[in-house]
């Protein structure tokens, strides 16, 4: 990272704008235009200039090792993470608030008293103490025919119902317009 900008194209988003374009309390920071020889040491490195980090990931080519041009620095707060992305965009790099992805907020959204149970199957019991049982005791069993292992989890909450409804709708309306921008045209002037 010596300072150039690595981008082709121009900075299509003011620096205000992508400060002010986050979920609150977003402390992620989405890098991308890292030249192929950057590893999470040298992203680190660069980033500590800003304030302690929670979490450094370039993402690499699993064959070659090299850097695919993006990464991620979490920091441990809003301030820091602000102070990185104007940092990179004044070198040119295209830079923002990380979308959290969906596993996390899905995560989040979770009943604390549960803990994070994830799974397929679904089991009703009268207590918690024999719920809890079952899940140990059955949880990954090979069963039937065909040796299919089971999945056995708490429901899940109604916010976390809610976020994947609202995941599934966004994804159909973005392969809807995407279908729409790629459909041929059938009509003459």
């Amino acid at each position: 990272m010596n300072g150039r900008p690595l981008l082709e194209a121009p900075q299509r988003q003011g620096l205000e704008q992508i400060l002010g374009d986050r979920l609150p309390h977003n402390r992620n920071v989405y890098i991308q235009g890292l030249h192929p020889t950057t590893d999470d040491k040298l992203l680190e490195k660069f980033a500590l200039r800003f304030g302690s980090i929670e979490s450094i990931k370039v993402y690499t080519d699993r064959i070659t090792g090299a850097c695919l041009g993006c990464g991620f620095a979490k920091f441990y707060e809003v301030r820091s993470a602000e102070e990185c992305i104007r940092a990179f965009y004044r070198m040119g790099y295209k830079v923002g608030f990380a979308c959290e992805s969906f596993n996390s907020r899905h995560q989040a959204k979770g009943d604390p008293t549960r803990g994070d149970c994830r799974g397929d199957g679904f089991v009703s019991f009268d207590s918690r103490e024999v719920s809890d049982e079952v899940i140990r005791e059955f949880h990954g069993t090979l069963v039937g025919p065909g040796q299919r292992r089971i999945s056995v989890r708490y429901a899940e909450t109604p916010a976390q119902r809610e976020l994947r409804r609202i995941t599934a709708q966004r994804r159909q309306t973005r392969v809807t317009e995407y279908k729409q921008e790629r459909a041929p045209s059938y009509f003459v002037d």
